[in-house]
């Protein structure tokens, strides 16, 4: 994707996850019941995540990576960033539980969680993130994601935002063989899912225009 402005440009951050290496999908349901639980206690809902299994929550290289370039936004231009569950627990890997409650409660971090279903679809990370920006007055969010994502995370984010901004020329490339996510191990598997995604968007009138018959 061209850079089209600088992350200085954006009044808030939006960060979409690609794979992860921990919870498969059918699972997803319940890391949502465990936010519910928590009631809106985002840092005890990550903390009971990374804790509640054998091994740490492994969120993946992929990203790792998306959460050091979102790190980077908060931190040298105040940006507050719109995350997707699995970069918050690389965030609070990264930088621990005094990071993530100064962010917190500075209205720098506002979590996404998953629905109560076996997935959480680019579309509804925007939309849900669009929520947010609506009740904050932002309307030039800084996208992150993962290279071969943006694209299509682009064409979706013009059904929210008219002047989202793409300001890093790269953010990731690496594919993840241990995701559990197999369309997110290797280049051959990604570009195989993005040509029956994208068939699916423009089906449903996701790549030109207004969208045409729901979104979902």
């Amino acid at each position: 994707m061209p850079v089209n402005g600088s992350p200085r440009d954006a009044d808030c951050a939006i960060a979409l996850s690609f794979a992860r290496n921990s919870i498969p999908d059918n699972r997803l349901s319940h890391t949502r019941s465990l936010s519910d639980c928590f009631k809106g206690d985002n840092l005890g809902t990550i903390k009971h995540i990374n804790n509640a299994y054998s091994e740490e929550f492994d969120p993946g290289q992929p990203n790792n990576d998306i959460a050091l370039k979102s790190m980077f936004c908060v931190d040298k231009y105040g940006t507050p960033l719109l995350a997707q569950w699995e970069i918050c627990m690389a965030r609070y890997q990264q930088s621990g539980a005094q990071w993530m409650t100064d962010a917190l409660a500075n209205q720098k971090l506002f979590c996404l969680w998953p629905p109560n279903r076996p997935a959480y679809r680019s579309i509804e990370v925007l939309e849900d993130a669009y929520r947010i920006t609506q009740e904050k007055g932002w309307k030039r969010p800084l996208l992150l994601a993962h290279d071969y994502h943006m694209p299509r995370v682009a064409m979706l984010a013009q059904h929210f935002w008219p002047e989202f901004i793409i300001g890093f020329p790269t953010i990731t490339r690496t594919f993840d063989p241990k995701a559990v996510q197999m369309m997110t191990t290797s280049a051959r598997r990604w570009y195989e899912y993005e040509i029956k995604s994208r068939g699916h968007h423009l089906l449903y009138g996701y790549c030109f225009g207004h969208f045409q018959k729901g979104r979902f």
